[in-house]
């Protein structure tokens, strides 16, 4: 399954001993991470970028994809169901971003939510 988007070429943007960075340039510059927390990776709202999921695995076995933007809820499923993985909202399209920082580092209540709830 993929997004409703053609794939767009992408750029790195940052890269560190705990993941990395990328961008596309699409109607807008959409900017994703990957990062290691726990030896385990989290992607927050990922393009969907498919020759990614290789360099993505090679992080550590993958965790979850964090969504923080409503708009990026396909693009976000689609890269969940690629890494079989779970699809998180985070609470803060709701209420703010005060928990981010937990959510990131898998504080058990930080806020997130299945995605579809």
């Amino acid at each position: 399954m993929r997004s409703w988007a053609p794939v767009a070429p992408w750029n790195p943007v940052d890269e560190w001993e705990g993941g990395f960075g990328w961008s596309q340039q699409e109607f807008m510059r959409r900017t994703s991470h990957a990062l290691v927390v726990a030896s385990r990776v989290r992607l927050i709202d990922p393009v969907d970028t498919p020759d990614l999921e290789e360099r993505v695995r090679a992080l550590g076995e993958p965790a979850g994809v964090l969504q923080l933007l409503e708009g990026h809820a396909r693009v976000c499923a689609v890269w969940a169901g690629r890494l079989g993985v779970p699809h998180a909202l985070h609470e803060a399209l709701q209420t703010g971003r005060r928990r981010l920082l937990a959510a990131l580092l898998g504080a058990t209540r930080a806020g997130l939510h299945p995605a579809g709830r």
